[in-house]
């Protein structure tokens, strides 16, 4: 995605600071941000004293920042921004699925709003969602137990159980007893990590205007796109 930032300090006019995919940058002395999968920015906690809301960041601590969204260090305000790159983004992220072994198709998908893998879109399947190399939904996250939640997934219907996971599953700020169905925008803590059941799906940019051709054309589309972006990245590995 291509994020960017607006850093505002007092006395001094805002300075756009672009973050390109994979890119991280110290915005203030001590203050890292980095681009992100999701929209926004993703801010990591430091020594001085970092605020998302009303709320500390700790040191180490990530935090994805949504458009809009900002920050404060001291007297400065740092301003999560995001521009829309149309297909190019679409194809790195169909790329970025296939690499990993993921289902690049519609379905629902989670965005880190915290932790290790904050700023990055989850795909969700039907299984166990954890740490252990064999989880359906697998999150790299020492915090989070191997079997950590079992989830349901029918249709855009999400629904989360935990397993009896160490640190446990959290939602709305209470410890998750029994199955739940996740709301769209809820957010799922395991561990450090915190999770926020997307209300949009990946995806959209690549649909086709016309309900005909939203089924019709959108398998060939993404199938062109992977092409495209496999072969980009053929070639950057042929320049090296």
């Amino acid at each position: 995605m291509a994020s960017r930032a607006t850093l505002h300090r007092p006395g001094e006019p805002p300075r756009e600071v672009p973050l390109p995919p994979g890119t991280t940058t110290e915005v203030l002395p001590s203050v890292r941000i980095s681009s992100a999968e999701a929209p926004g920015i993703v801010i990591e906690g430091s020594p001085r004293r970092i605020r998302v809301g009303h709320r500390p960041l700790r040191r180490g601590e990530r935090w994805l920042l949504r458009p809009g969204q900002a920050a404060t260090v001291d007297g400065a305000r740092i301003v999560a921004g995001w521009d829309d790159p149309g297909t190019a983004s679409e194809a790195r992220l169909v790329l970025r699925a296939a690499l990993r072994g993921e289902d690049a198709g519609d379905g629902p998908e989670m965005v880190a709003v915290a932790g290790p893998l904050a700023g990055r879109r989850v795909r969700l399947r039907t299984g166990v969602l954890g740490r252990g190399a064999g989880a359906a939904t697998r999150l790299d996250d020492p915090t989070v137990s191997r079997a950590h939640a079992r989830l349901e997934v029918e249709g855009r219907r999400v629904l989360v159980e935990d397993l009896g996971s160490k640190n446990g599953s959290w939602l709305a700020g209470g410890r998750l007893a029994g199955l739940r169905e996740l709301a769209p925008g809820e957010e799922l803590r395991a561990g450090r990590t915190v999770l926020a059941l997307a209300i949009d799906p990946p995806g959209t940019l690549a649909r086709a205007s016309s309900p005909a051709d939203s089924v019709a054309g959108r398998l060939p589309l993404r199938t062109a796109l992977l092409g495209a972006a496999a072969a980009a990245a053929l070639a950057a590995l042929l320049l090296l």
